[in-house]
């Protein structure tokens, strides 16, 4: 076998490996959830991002509505912030949707500040304006904790060996295309030839 021969087939393996691994990625891509806690946070975050839009919003509500997952979700709440949809109140339906999964409701109707601006009195006064400082969110809305994903599956595992792989291969066409003449003896050639 030439050595042409033998990278295409390196190559070729190589590519297929890639393939292989990324194809379970995209396999899920198309799919929508179905929870209804999940489905409450897209409204909500629609409601904020994009306000005008309320059939989108709308659709997430009865989305949620009709989920078979409705585990921690009041939907009663829910029905009701579909009314006050339906009667054109954002600044309610938001409240109603952010309590129905059990966190705090929003204080007001202002829109969000950009970075660094914060709603409080002027700077003159801004001693007595008590600021999140270190460590503190400066807000009591989270609702759960995030749990660290810990564990190794088959995906991290086929990534994993394709790595490998690829590293093993890397490390065997350095060695079989390493130049015949050693780094050391070229750079005293070309010391040589300055002088």
């Amino acid at each position: 076998m030439t050595r042409a021969k033998r990278l295409l087939t390196i190559a070729a393996f190589v590519v297929g490996l890639a393939v292989a691994v990324a194809a379970p990625a995209t396999a899920h891509e198309d799919e929508k959830s179905t929870e209804a806690g999940v489905l409450v946070r897209q409204a909500i975050a629609l409601m904020v991002n994009t306000p005008r839009d309320t059939m989108a919003v709308e659709d997430k509500v009865d989305d949620a509505l009709a989920s078979e997952k409705p585990a921690g979700v009041n939907l009663d709440l829910v029905t009701a912030a579909k009314e006050a949809l339906a009667a054109a109140d954002l600044h309610r339906a938001r409240a109603l949707l952010e309590v129905s999964i059990g966190a705090s409701p929003h204080v007001n109707d202002m829109a969000v500040l950009p970075v660094g601006r914060t709603a409080g009195p002027p700077s003159d006064t801004a001693a007595a304006l008590r600021l999140a400082t270190g460590e503190e969110s400066g807000t009591n809305v989270a609702v759960d904790a995030l749990a660290a994903r810990r564990h190794l599956d088959a995906g991290t595992w086929a990534v994993l060996a394709a790595l490998a792989v690829m590293a093993g291969a890397g490390v065997a066409l350095a060695i079989r295309f390493r130049p015949p003449v050693p780094v050391r003896a070229l750079r005293a050639g070309t010391a040589e030839g300055r002088t």
